[in-house]
């Protein structure tokens, strides 16, 4: 059981790395148009798949929040836009994962019962 554990986090943890690797690689060479959408959708079936703490994207999501005036400072101003929607995507894919501990938890009061 410590096992999985250790695999899940292990691979939240690398699929996270890769989607920023991703991101960053993107940003200079310009693969696709709009990667960044089916990167997030990536991290969301990962965090679904693998029960990843919903604590995690929101964690991430603040310290983007936390970095952008800083960009806004330096007259970053596109980066800090690009970051804030980031942030954003970062929210949603915490409360989507949030509302499912909610709806499996809810599940398993009423079978123990």
């Amino acid at each position: 059981m410590i096992e999985m554990k250790k695999l899940k986090a292990f691979l939240g943890y690398f699929s996270l790395l890769l989607i920023v690797i991703l991101i960053i690689s993107n940003y200079y060479f310009n693969f696709v148009e709009n990667i960044e959408n089916y990167v997030f959708l990536f991290y969301l079936l990962v965090v679904l798949i693998l029960n990843v703490n919903s604590k995690i994207p929101v964690i991430i999501a603040l310290f983007l929040l936390v970095i952008i005036p800083f960009l806004l400072y330096f007259e970053k101003n596109l980066l800090a836009d690009q970051l804030t929607i980031y942030a954003y995507y970062f929210l949603i894919i915490g409360v989507i994962k949030q509302i499912r501990n909610l709806i499996v938890e809810k599940i398993n009061k009423k079978t123990n019962k």
